[in-house]
């Protein structure tokens, strides 16, 4: 049985299995994570995050840093 991963964990799991070639559906099987979710992970890794966090609250921007 695996062990339960934090968010960090499961992140940098996404981010290795991704850089092994493996598809979003494997992935996805492997971290039980959404499609969604997998892909904000692999956008903001090759820096095609378009948040635009300007014309968000300071409260906002600070939780999308966590």
């Amino acid at each position: 049985m695996q062990a339960l991963l934090n968010k960090k964990e499961k992140e940098q799991l996404v981010i290795q299995l991704y850089q092994d070639g493996k598809t979003i559906r494997d992935i996805s099987s492997a971290v039980h994570m959404s499609f969604g979710d997998i892909g904000k992970i692999i956008k903001r890794l090759d820096g095609k995050d378009d948040i635009n966090m300007s014309n968000k609250s300071k409260a906002t921007q600070a939780l999308f840093f966590i």
